[in-house]
């Protein structure tokens, strides 16, 4: 019986091993379990972690990521302040419909900030971009639900 339930156990092990990290058939790690790892590295302030995850998952396309580089950058939070940079990635995240990015960027826009021109217009267009787009997938907000 013993022989019978010990393969299975070590199965459903490797099973749950390869979910927890799974990674792509080349052996790298997708976008989402980049910025998931990075995501968690963050909310425990391991931001020296974290910061090189983020950017790798934000580079590779993860709007998630994006807004939390945004958030870094902006606020000086494991980086240096950087608004520029902050623009930037704000700026990658808001077309992939993430909110608090619009919201960021809309802010930006109306101070001028970042090397962006200061434009009420288009910081209103993104405002209201966000508000229809709010109850959509959004990205990581500390103390939030995902």
């Amino acid at each position: 019986m013993i022989s019978r339930t010990i393969p299975g156990y070590i199965l459903a092990m490797a099973a749950a091993v390869n979910l927890a990290g799974a990674v792509k058939a080349d052996g790298k790690q997708t976008s989402e379990q980049l910025c998931e790892r990075g995501r968690i590295l963050f909310s425990e302030e391991r931001y020296r972690e974290a910061i090189p995850l983020l950017l790798r998952a934000g580079r590779m396309g993860d709007r998630d990521a994006q807004t939390l580089l945004g958030r870094a950058y902006r606020t000086g939070k494991g980086v240096r302040v950087d608004k520029r940079a902050a623009a930037y990635w704000f700026g990658q995240a808001a077309p992939r419909g993430d909110s608090f990015a619009m919201y960021a960027l809309a802010d930006m826009y109306e101070k001028g900030e970042g090397g962006l021109r200061q434009d009420p217009v288009e910081a209103e267009r993104l405002r209201n971009q966000a508000r229809n787009n709010y109850g959509k997938k959004c990205c990581f907000l500390p103390n939030r639900p995902r």
